[in-house]
């Protein structure tokens, strides 16, 4: 019994850990980015359903643009800040 709870325990741990390194990248550029991005290409209109975590699933998360981004930046960031990543 003691071999069952151990080996039901590492699993449940594994998926613990498994979650919690989980992450959905949205990019809100005028061309499409490559994985694992899920392009979000109008700053005006638009939704993605089923969005693509960074393991290739996809997942029941999605975006809908509700309100137009206004001052649009298409050059990207120009100094990066090293702590974003």
């Amino acid at each position: 019994m003691f071999k069952f709870i151990t080996l039901l325990f590492c699993c449940v741990h594994s998926l613990l850990l498994l979650a919690q390194t989980e992450r959905i990248s949205i990019d809100f550029g005028g061309t499409n980015s490559p994985f694992p991005w899920n392009n979000l290409n109008n700053a005006s209109v638009g939704s993605l359903n089923s969005l693509m975590n960074n393991y290739g699933y996809a997942t029941s998360i999605g975006i809908t643009v509700t309100d137009a981004f206004t001052g649009v930046n298409s050059s990207g960031t120009q100094t990066p800040s090293a702590s974003v990543g």
